[in-house]
């Protein structure tokens, strides 16, 4: 079996694709939040204040002075711009939908 050069530049034109379409926050990275008022997550009630929130490619935990308080999954989406900050959406129940990171083109939605 003859492998061609094009057939090769073609793969690896296909692998870095999809490399740059992953989330930079996949597996493991983290940032603090803040949250300005009381919010939900996976119907835990987390009260105002700082929280880091640490990512994979499907889950984000919500933690408080190191103790893990709250986690929940979801799915990251390509945001139509970078972030500028890092923020929360929440419902009107107080129920956190989605988070943005500053300085990333996606975000993470909460199932």
């Amino acid at each position: 079996m003859r492998v061609s050069v094009r057939s090769i530049a073609v793969s690896l034109a296909l692998i870095l694709g999809l490399a740059l379409v992953l989330p930079v926050f996949a597996n493991g990275k983290s940032a603090t939040i803040t949250l300005n008022d009381t919010s939900k997550v996976s119907g835990t009630t987390l009260p105002p204040g700082d929280y880091k929130v640490v990512f994979t490619d499907s889950k984000v935990t919500f933690e408080h002075r190191g103790k893990v308080l709250a986690e929940a999954t979801g799915q990251w989406k390509k945001a139509p711009m970078r972030e500028y900050e890092n923020s929360v959406v929440r419902d009107g129940d107080g129920r956190i939908l989605e988070i943005h990171i500053q300085g990333h083109d996606s975000y993470f939605v909460v199932s």
